[in-house]
């Protein structure tokens, strides 16, 4: 194409054609429709997965993210689960929406927010970012730490964005 870049592989979605594949993606998500679910992830999709627990990290591909799944239910005794959706938003190539879920572990339970944004292309969900909106409280609940993932150690660090804040940055020093 004419001055296109690297995006000549694939036609441009427009944002009716996001929002419908997010709606439902998030659809899917909180019906826990896994293999639909499963379908409309690009093959190499990855998810951040924020905090300084043991499933945070970035997981590349459909199996990685079964791998994630299936641990969070293994967590909860299968009980973690999307329990809403809403507000979902699109543009011609992203789309959100708050979610909460709620899960039993060790005695103890979460109902929690958070912000999810997708990147879509080709039609399918092709990177997810899950924001927390408490990740401390997400961190205390699943436990463990961080997994050291031998492949991307050499990878920049994530954004500290994603991070759960510093408690021993003073700012008013």
């Amino acid at each position: 194409g004419l001055a296109s870049g690297a995006r000549t592989e694939e036609k441009q979605m427009s944002q009716n054609e996001v929002l419908k594949v997010a709606q439902e993606y998030y659809g899917a998500l909180v019906n826990q429709q896994f293999e639909p679910l499963l379908k409309l992830f690009a093959s190499e999709v990855v998810w951040h997965q924020p905090g300084s627990h043991q499933l945070a990290g970035d997981y590349s591909g459909r199996s990685e993210l079964i791998t994630l799944f299936s641990k969070l239910m293994e967590l909860s005794g299968g009980t973690f689960r999307f329990t809403d959706a809403s507000a979902v938003m699109a543009s011609d190539q992203l789309a959100a929406a708050t979610l909460r879920f709620s899960a039993t572990r060790a005695g103890r339970q979460i109902d929690a927010g958070a912000l999810s944004v997708l990147r879509l292309s080709g039609g399918k969900v092709a990177e997810v970012w899950h924001f927390p909106r408490d990740p401390a409280a997400e961190n205390e609940f699943w436990g463990g730490s961080a997994p050291k993932r031998d492949e991307t150690a050499s990878a920049a660090p994530a954004p500290s964005v994603l991070a759960a804040p510093a408690p021993a940055v003073d700012l008013d020093s």
